[in-house]
């Protein structure tokens, strides 16, 4: 993979992993403002909400999440470009008795070898292309035959 392209994909994931975990902390500060608000009533959530502002305050927190988040997210987002790199990496050079046996000397430069998957392919492709000429040729008559039976 090209460094140009990789690069723009690392730039793309930490973009976006900063993105999504600056919208999620905006969230949680939301969150935590609201639950800290509402009175004593002994509600646990709202009582660590009101720990957690009146100890770290809500912007150190909110950032705390912010960078936490983003940092996870750009982990998990930058192994699945790396497991992507490592499937699209080239195979090691073979060694020339290898390439021989692969791409055998014998035959003519501009010749290609045919597997016979390949060949298969190609015969079932001329095979659908002369039933499309057929059926073009069909179609060209039947309407050469309606012109002459009008006129």
């Amino acid at each position: 993979m090209p460094f140009r392209i990789m690069r723009r994909k690392f730039l793309y994931v930490m973009a976006s992993s900063i993105l999504l975990g600056g919208v999620v902390g905006i969230i949680f500060m939301e969150l935590v403002t609201e639950l800290s608000s509402k009175p004593a009533s002994g509600f646990i959530p709202g009582l660590l909400a009101r720990a957690l502002i009146q100890s770290v305050g809500i912007r150190p927190a909110g950032l705390f999440v912010v960078l936490c988040l983003s940092s996870l997210l750009f982990w998990w987002r930058s192994r699945k470009i790396e497991e992507q790199m490592r499937a699209n990496e080239v195979e090691p050079e073979l060694d020339s008795e290898e390439k021989e046996e692969q791409f055998p000397a014998d035959e003519p430069a501009g010749k290609v070898a045919i597997q016979p998957e390949t060949e298969e392919l190609i015969l079932a492709l001329q095979h659908l292309l002369e039933l499309m000429r057929e059926r073009e040729h069909a179609q060209v008559q039947a309407q050469a035959r309606q012109r002459e039976g009008m006129k």
